[in-house]
């Protein structure tokens, strides 16, 4: 029994091998007397038990931090103790560090060998399973696409995953491709799991990619009355008498989109969060009734609920610079300029400076130019001599 348990501490360390690992091995191969070293292994264990600092207790916390973060793609939160106790823990985070590697560097063909050794993980990998699955099938878009379905179909009924946010996953993956039709199809699917429909963000989220499908539905609806309305307009001057029901069908499906649309960015545009591809094609929508007082008030309720964003900043600005030239817009670009001292509308700010207050110009171009990506453009060059130019002449 003791040369087990010593050949088990061994194997312990060996594991964990590093210049700081605690040594757990036998103290007699120190030649030390054989109770002093039954004392210390006791005396170890009982700073364990009691969470008492000691270099045991040092060594232990290591491990257990090294055990901590099993899968590089979720978070694995466990309140309840038993199902804590269940797991089985030594997973190999090698795996999925060597994994997420492959996939930061592109090196595909390795990331797929690494892949293939998840389904042998019984605990821990099936999100990673999902999220490398669906980023390697879709290196190949559509010829992939019976693959990408068979491995959605088995992941959606995974407990471990949320199947709202697979459906999700799956949906852009269809949008990649083109396939509008289906992943429309697929968003309308009603989730039977109770405990998944009570998700706030993920239920924002899928309002959200619900209205940008019907945006894209929108969009071809309008493609496809304009088209209509050509041929209609080259057979008034033809022989072939017009047919106007074909005209009407396409304004009507237009019309039924662009309110769907809208009924669904209206959920979001109060929540706060990132929300820049949904917001500008609810400005789009709102743009095209000229709905502009609208347009406005959703950008500016944007800014409100992200302070931090800066694209929100910009969408503002340059929607009022368009639909609102009178405005003062300074205060707008100011704020650009402090977010992101290197953004292209810096420029923009230092032209309406220029005209007052020269030296907050040349202040604006000095920290433009300290960033690499302008240093070889000739325009904001140009600004800074005229800026001195003017700040010399003028004293």
């Amino acid at each position: 029994m003791k040369n087990m348990n010593k050949n088990k501490r061994k194997l312990a360390v060996a594991e964990y091998d590093d210049a700081d690992v605690y040594d757990f091995t036998d103290q007699s191969e120190r030649g030390d007397n054989g109770t002093f070293e039954n004392i210390e292994i006791i005396e170890d264990l009982c700073n364990i038990l009691k969470r008492i600092d000691s270099p045991a207790l040092e060594w232990l916390n290591k491990v257990e931090e090294s055990l901590k973060d099993i899968d590089y793609f979720t978070e694995l939160e466990f309140t309840d103790e038993k199902k804590t106790q269940s797991l089985n823990y030594p997973l190999l985070p090698q795996v999925f560090h060597l994994l997420r590697e492959c996939l930061l560097l592109h090196h595909w063909p390795e990331a797929l060998k690494v892949f293939n050794e998840l389904p042998t993980i019984s605990v821990g990998a099936s999100r990673t399973i999902w999220k490398v699955g669906t980023e390697l099938l879709a290196m190949d878009g559509e010829s992939n696409s019976d693959l990408m379905q068979d491995l959605f179909n088995k992941m959606k009924i995974v407990k471990e995953l949320n199947c709202k946010e697979v459906v999700l996953d799956y949906v852009v993956y269809l949008l990649s491709i083109n396939d509008s039709n289906d992943a429309i199809e697929m968003m309308q699917v009603k989730i039977k799991k109770p405990s998944e429909t009570n998700n706030e963000y993920l239920n924002s989220l899928h309002k959200a990619y619900m209205g940008l499908l019907w945006y894209l539905e929108w969009k071809k609806a309008c493609d496809s009355l304009e088209k209509e309305k050509t041929r209609h307009e080259e057979s008034l001057m033809g022989s072939q008498p017009p047919s106007t029901s074909r005209v009407m069908s396409y304004a009507a499906q237009k019309k039924n989109f662009y309110c769907k649309a809208i009924a669904c960015f209206e959920e979001i545009k109060d929540i706060p969060g990132i929300w820049d591809m949904f917001i500008q094609r609810h400005v789009e929508l709102l743009m095209h009734e000229e709905m502009t007082e609208d347009a406005l008030k959703v950008l500016t309720n944007y800014v409100d609920n992200n302070p931090e964003n800066l694209h929100a900043h910009k969408y503002l600005y340059k929607f009022c610079q368009t639909n609102y030239p009178e405005k003062d817009l300074l205060g707008q670009l100011q704020t650009v300029a402090k977010m992101c001292p290197s953004d292209e509308l810096v420029l923009d700010l230092c032209s309406k400076l220029m005209k007052d207050d020269v030296y907050s110009a040349l202040k604006q171009l000095f920290k433009l130019l300290d960033y690499s990506c302008w240093q070889d453009k000739m325009k904001p060059w140009k600004m800074m001599a005229d800026c001195l130019h003017t700040y010399k002449v003028n004293g």
